[in-house]
């Protein structure tokens, strides 16, 4: 025996689209998001109806063919948010979430080139950013990045939307059931130590122990210019790469690296 549903209880009845009863008749009330927010009377008290209703909504909201009535069409916002607005705001959350500048800089960097082709597409909003215009943004940025850049954006754009979603400035993420697959690694070069020597043999006396630093650590060039004295110990074997206020290293965290014989 099935189980009544309480007053105001939600059930699922499909992939955008929940049920529940309202009212002191309990009459059963559609609960979905499209451009907000929004319910709707299924005008009945009948279970079997009014799951029948709702799911003709939800395949109409799936196939993008739905429309608002004439009362809730009369009650949609006269403003929207512009895509350049909505992306500013994007990175001030970031900034507030503690992301490092490098981080939110990039992440402002890609956005600003889907703005830019947005707006040469004639596309204002944020609500008219839809899956064919990432589609064609995509193609025209395949001819510029490699393939493990081309995810990385992909990415980031499916988070932002989603972004959006979640504070209903659009009524959902066009690449919400898009997989962004993790392209294989390729294994990278790395100088052998006949390199490492014939560099070591040409630098100056200046720049010889800086690029024994980055040979024999594996360290960034970063975190090369913001050693100190302090941080080598001799006696314990150990480079010590500390984040210091102003220089903090890429993910802002210490860490050390022993010290090799001939670096020493």
């Amino acid at each position: 025996m099935t189980r009544k549903p309480k007053k105001n209880e939600h059930i699922e009845v499909g992939e955008r689209v929940t049920n529940y009863k309202s009212g002191k008749r309990g009459v059963y009330t559609a609960d979905f998001h499209y451009q907000g927010h929004r319910t709707r009377s299924l005008r009945t008290r009948n279970r079997k109806p009014a799951i029948q209703r709702a799911k003709l909504i939800d395949a109409e909201l799936i196939n993008g063919t739905f429309t608002l009535q004439a009362k809730q069409a009369s009650k949609q916002p006269t403003s929207r948010r512009r895509l350049e607005d909505t992306i500013e705001a994007y990175i001030i959350w970031h900034k507030t979430g503690g992301r490092r500048y490098r981080t939110y800089r990039r992440y402002r960097g890609i956005l600003n080139e889907l703005l830019d082709f947005a707006q040469k597409s004639a596309v204002v909003y944020i609500t008219d950013v839809t899956l064919v215009l990432i589609d064609a943004y995509r193609v025209e940025r395949k001819e510029a990045l490699a393939e493990r850049s081309m995810a990385n954006e992909a990415r980031l754009i499916k988070h932002f939307l989603g972004w959006c979603e979640e504070r209903e400035f659009i009524p959902r993420n066009p690449l919400w059931k898009t997989k962004i697959p993790r392209p294989k690694p390729k294994a990278r070069k790395a100088p052998s130590l006949e390199n490492v020597n014939a560099a070591l043999q040409l630098a100056s006396d200046l720049r010889t122990p800086q690029l024994a630093f980055l040979a024999f650590t594996g360290a960034r060039a970063g975190e090369c210019r913001n050693l100190r004295c302090l941080d080598v110990d001799l006696d314990g074997g150990w480079i010590h790469i500390r984040s210091r206020l102003g220089f903090e290293t890429k993910n802002g965290e210490d860490r050390k690296v022993p010290l090799h014989p001939r670096l020493r």
